[in-house]
Parts: structure tokens; C-alpha cells; sequence
């Protein structure tokens, strides 16, 4: 009878063991989706540091396509040098335009552009640098057999 129970005992452990490991590279999964995303904007950050900050505002709408999920808008802004820009912004069809945004541009290409919320600031970054740590600790977590049988996983039902 004890030999049995050593063995439900060990096949128990085994299947919270795997269904740990399943719930851990899960929460892995989705934040390397979210690195991935990120990179891009740091990247686009990067790239963005020495644009120049200004107001688009809204003209007209270019096109009306009833087969795009999408609408071609024009915006509008006076670059560095007295030069009125015009740019197109890709809007869902469920959403207004803006009257009024706030862009990036290139001094020397004003066509190349990034939106407000496309670049990130200081805490975008430190958010960035703490999911890195997060997975880089949630693998060594997974990996390790000892630290992993220490975690209890529950669901508490009222």
C-alpha cells in the first residue's frame, strides 16, 4: 500500500510539474510577443531622436475605398523651414480623425514621420528593460526542476 502511494504521489508531482512548466512558458510566450513589439518602437525611437516635434492638422480625407479597412487622411504642418508639409495617416474607417496631432518628422525628409504613441520615452524603455529581466528570471524558473517544485500554483474557489 506505501509503495503505491509513493507512486500516485510521484505521478502527482510529475503532472504539477508539467502544468507548471505550461503556465510559465505561456506568461514566456506573451511576453516575448510584447519584446518583439517593443523592439520595433525602440527602434523606431532610436531612429527618431533627433526629429523634430511639431503639430499635423487635419485637411481632408484622400480616399474613401469601401473595400480598405482603412482611410487615407491628410494632415498638415509648417516644417522648420516655413514649408507647408502635407502628410497621409492611415485611419480604421470606425474611428474620427483627430483635428489635431502630434508627429515627429526628419528635417531633411519631413515625409518620414512617426505619430505620437510610435516612440517611446524614458519609462516606455525602463518597461521594455523589465520584461526582458522578467522572462530572462521566468526561464530560469522554468529550467530549474528544484526552484519549480517550490512554487505552488492554485486556483482558490469561494
Amino acid at each position: 500500500m506505501n509503495e503505491n502511494e509513493q507512486k500516485v504521489l510521484a505521478t502527482i508531482e510529475k503532472i504539477q510539474l508539467i502544468y507548471k512548466r505550461v503556465v510559465i512558458g505561456v506568461i514566456i510566450t506573451i511576453l516575448m510577443v510584447l519584446i518583439l513589439i517593443d523592439t520595433a518602437i525602440i527602434k523606431q525611437t532610436i531612429k527618431a531622436k533627433n526629429y523634430i516635434e511639431t503639430t499635423a492638422t487635419y485637411v481632408d480625407i484622400k480616399n474613401n475605398s469601401e473595400d480598405s479597412i482603412f482611410d487615407e487622411h491628410i494632415y498638415t504642418f509648417v516644417d522648420k523651414n516655413e514649408k507647408r508639409q502635407e502628410i497621409i495617416i492611415s485611419i480604421s474607417k470606425d474611428e474620427q480623425p483627430e483635428q489635431e496631432i502630434k508627429i515627429k518628422y526628419d528635417e531633411n525628409n519631413p515625409q518620414e514621420f512617426f505619430e505620437e504613441g510610435q516612440t517611446y520615452d524614458k519609462s516606455g524603455i525602463i518597461w521594455y528593460v523589465v520584461k526582458i529581466v522578467l522572462v530572462i528570471l521566468l526561464i530560469i524558473l522554468f529550467c530549474n526542476k528544484k526552484l519549480l517544485s517550490k512554487i505552488n500554483i492554485s486556483s482558490s474557489r469561494n
